[in-house]
C-alpha cells in the first residue's frame, strides 16, 4: 500500500519535471531565450494535476 503511493508520487513528480523541461525548450526553440524557469515549473505543476489523474488512472 504504501509503495503503491510512493511509485504513484513519484511518477507525478517525474510528469511535473518532463512537462516543464517540455515547456521550457519548447520556448527556446520557438525563439524565446529569456522564458524563465520558475514560469515553465508552474506551468508544468498546473498541467500535471489533470493529466495525472488522467494518466495515471489505477
Amino acid at each position: 500500500m504504501v509503495g503503491d503511493v510512493v511509485v504513484y508520487t513519484l511518477a507525478r513528480l517525474l510528469l511535473v519535471g518532463v512537462l516543464t523541461a517540455a515547456i521550457f525548450f519548447g520556448a527556446h526553440l520557438i525563439g524565446n531565450d529569456e522564458f524563465p524557469l520558475v514560469v515553465a515549473l508552474l506551468f508544468g505543476i498546473v498541467l500535471a494535476l489533470p493529466l495525472g489523474v488522467w494518466l495515471l488512472d489505477p
